[in-house]
């Protein structure tokens, strides 16, 4: 699981959120239930572009007793790192670095003070290091993001702009400025964006 609600449905096109809750529900009545001797656990798979949503998801699953904290949980989270083109750590527009390396911590601590028994994979610090590594002018990563996302939402009808929200607002407006590109030659650069637009 990559996220939750409409983010989930959205990362993994063709999925239902409900169906996803209603499964989650019965694995848990069953367990809690001592009908069967099941663990639930979760790995998602992450990059900059989603990592708030699933730092989300897995407050949700801890919160609402589907991820216990005890020994017998075993490995309760576990994230790996995507490498698609633009929404890779490393492809994370330097605009939003300090927002997302503030969302790493929250997760840290919060996996700090939540976790004190069951096991998980600790990935921040392989996503930081991703993170470091992001430079300027990922313009490029965007747009390919961007002109795959437009074959999903043409395709089912959906909006990725209603799904990914930053709280740089400006960076809002300039995805949906360079998803309004399409294959026009033109400069993508954010500082071309706030230029033309302040």
């Amino acid at each position: 699981l990559d996220g939750i609600g409409k983010s989930f449905e959205y990362w993994r096109t063709g999925g239902k959120w409900d169906k996803i809750k209603e499964n989650l529900d019965r694995l848990k009545d069953a367990r809690d239930k001592g009908k069967a001797n099941i663990i639930i656990g979760v790995t998602s798979a992450v990059g900059w572009i989603n990592f708030k949503e699933v730092f989300k998801l897995h407050r949700y699953l801890v919160e609402n007793d589907y991820i216990l904290n005890n020994e017998q949980s075993g490995l309760a989270i576990q994230m790996q790192p995507v490498y698609d083109v633009g929404i890779s750590f490393e492809k994370c527009p330097i605009e939003l670095k300090d927002e997302i390396n503030s969302a790493l911590n929250d997760y840290q601590q919060w996996i700090d003070t939540t976790f004190t028994k069951a096991k998980i994979v600790d990935s921040i610090s392989v996503f930081r290091s991703l993170l470091d590594k992001a430079e300027p002018n990922n313009e490029g990563n965007l747009k390919a993001w961007l002109q795959h996302n437009k074959v999903i939402d043409k395709h089912f009808g959906t909006k990725w702009e209603d799904i990914y929200t930053f709280d740089l607002p400006r960076y809002n407006e300039y995805l949906d400025y360079l998803h309004s590109l399409g294959d026009k030659d033109k400069s993508l650069m954010f500082e071309h964006f706030l230029d033309n637009r302040i």
